[in-house]
Parts: C-alpha cells; structure tokens; sequence
C-alpha cells in the first residue's frame, strides 16, 4: 500500500511516495529509510527524512500505515486539494500532536503483565495484548467508553487464550 504526499519546501515542490517500510521515493529518487536517523517505539518507527534546508518526519505505524509531518503539521490533512495524481498539497493541515497513552491503559496494561506468570502462552498473550492496547488508544475514531469496552474484551481474550493453552497442555 503505497502513500503520496507533495510538499512545497523553499518553494521546491517535493513529490514523496511510501512504498513500504523500507522504501519511499522522493521526486522519482528512491531510498532507504534504513539510512536515515530514525526512533523505534512499539508499535511505531520515525524517521526523519530531509527536504532542502527542513526535514520532514516519516511515522510508519503498525500495518503499514503512514504520516508524513512537516513543520508540525500532519501532510494528509492539507486543503484537501488534489492534483491529478490524486495527490495531496500540504496547507492548513491539522496540528501532528503526538499519541499519549491515557492513565486508564495502565490498569490493562498491568492485568496484561499478570499474564506474564502464566508460561509461554501467557507471554505471547501478554505482548499482543499489550500492543493491542497501543493500537486501539491511538484510534482518534473511538470514543473513550469504546476504547475501554474494546480493551477489556482483548483482555478477557488473551485470559481465555492463555487458560485454553493450559488446559490443552495438560492433555
């Protein structure tokens, strides 16, 4: 799934396509996210990509999916003009605020931990569940009482998946 974005830099028109997490092309050029600087979260990878004299930060998250941020501003959320190419021009978009986990995730984040005690399976459910909660807090789409029901039932989930594992192993 690839991704385009046209930024004005300088007043040197930049034509950026993702391709995939490796790779993205800037003006027909192609190259490496692996060269540039770039901060690994859980479920996100940034990378800083330059543009003339600025740089412009890559945020491939989980999936695939990926933002391009110029000058604090989200590119894909731009006047929501297209050449066409179907490509987006970058002016007036919505302020990038980076993703903060609200205080409740901890709680689940915790309940998900207790099923570190509980072997292998209990690990893995651990780690997914966890990485679920990432994904799920980060929906702007959601009301907060549906990330909460949505948590709890990946919650009650990873409990069944772990204790099924058991029971299964004891056979």
């Amino acid at each position: 799934m690839s991704q385009r974005w046209n930024v004005t830099v300088e007043g040197e028109v930049y034509d950026i396509e993702y391709i995939n997490n490796k790779k993205i092309i800037v003006n027909g050029r192609q190259l490496r996210l692996k060269d540039y600087q770039s901060k690994l979260t859980m479920t996100t990878t940034e990378h800083e990509i330059p543009l003339g004299s600025q740089k412009a930060l890559l945020i491939v998250q989980a999936m695939n999916r990926a933002q391009l941020i110029m000058d604090g501003v989200d590119c894909a959320s731009g006047d929501n003009m297209k050449n066409l190419n179907g490509v987006k021009d970058v002016k007036g978009g919505t302020e990038h605020v980076p993703a903060k986990l609200p205080n409740w995730t901890y709680i689940f984040i915790m309940l998900h931990c207790v099923n570190l005690l509980n072997g292998l399976s209990g690990c893995a459910a651990a780690i997914l569940g966890i990485g679920a909660i990432k994904l799920i807090c980060d929906s702007t789409k959601m009301s907060t009482a549906q990330k909460v029901l949505l948590n709890l039932g990946v919650l009650i989930l990873a409990y069944a998946l772990t204790f099924g594992a058991a029971i299964l192993a004891a056979f």
